[in-house]
């Protein structure tokens, strides 16, 4: 998958700077459990949804993700990524205050 920067932006979809205006879901077996992945993000500031919708911005996946979620991110054009694509992402960007390992 490619990696795609925050400051990527679609006509569709809004550039949105700030973690709190990033809308995230997360699908698939991790290495840590999820709930711990949810709150990491959430810590950063990451608005948390158990579910891909219109105003999803990112569908972070793991082995095995689900293909209803997939399916519905590919219909609401969300950016589907990697574990480690969205953790480069945001370690990346430079409006956040700390680095998060998810």
């Amino acid at each position: 998958m490619t990696v795609i920067d925050f400051r990527y932006t679609e006509p569709d979809k809004p550039l949105k700077k700030f973690s709190s205006e990033i809308n995230v879901c997360v699908t698939g077996v991790f290495k840590n459990t999820r709930q711990i992945i949810q709150n990491t993000l959430s810590s950063a500031g990451y608005t948390i949804h158990s579910n891909v919708n219109s105003k999803t911005d990112f569908l972070i996946t793991g082995d095995n993700p689900g293909s209803s979620k997939l399916n519905l991110a590919e219909k609401y054009k969300t950016k589907i990524v990697t574990r480690s694509d969205f953790q480069h992402i945001h370690n990346t960007n430079s409006t956040h205050r700390f680095l998060i390992s998810i």
